[in-house]
């Protein structure tokens, strides 16, 4: 089993190097891994010591996920693929075998935790890769920025396979939460 959880990032090192901070406190699964997407165009020097993949200059957040996970498809994938943004940070220990456990039983889906603001839309997810295989995508063509996160809701919704765990905590440290 293999867990990949991607990360884009741009201009916040602080911010990244926190996220990782938190994934690396709390996952207990050896073979889940965090993987900071950035941009060409920036100093990469500011990540240093962080695992980074680096695409070509984007301006939306699903051309930098397009990038990352048409890579990833040819490669290999996972057999879990996650998205959480730089401000969100991992509290609840072991939160990386919840999330297998989880999809395990139930044949595979978009699972997500409780991010502290609201439950109604995954801000982080994690799906099985066979859904994005199939799909061909992980972050909506043509959807911009704050839309990832209703597609995959719809998605799983649609299919019904949507599975919030309310006791996992990713916390969103979003301004609209007063954070």
């Amino acid at each position: 089993m293999s867990f990949l959880v991607l990360c884009p990032t741009r201009g916040r090192p602080d911010a990244a190097r926190e996220t990782l901070a938190s994934f690396q406190e709390t996952r207990e699964l050896s073979n889940t891994q965090l993987l900071f997407v950035v941009n060409a165009d920036e100093d990469q020097e500011i990540y240093r010591g962080m695992p980074t993949f680096v695409v070509p200059r984007q301006d939306w957040m699903n051309d930098v996920l397009r990038l990352a996970v048409d890579h990833i498809l040819l490669v290999g994938p996972p057999d879990y693929l996650g998205f959480i943004g730089d401000d969100n940070r991992f509290r609840t220990p072991g939160w990386d075998r919840r999330v297998v456990e989880v999809l395990d039983s139930q044949g595979g889906g978009f699972a997500y935790g409780n991010d502290l603001g609201r439950f109604d839309i995954p801000s982080h997810v994690f799906v099985s890769s066979k859904i994005i295989r199939a799909l061909g995508w992980f972050g909506l063509p043509g959807a911009h920025h704050l839309y990832l996160d209703n597609t995959w809701g719809h998605l799983g919704e649609g299919a019904d396979c949507l599975y919030l765990i309310p006791d996992l905590i990713i916390e969103h440290l979003h301004p609209l939460f007063g954070k």
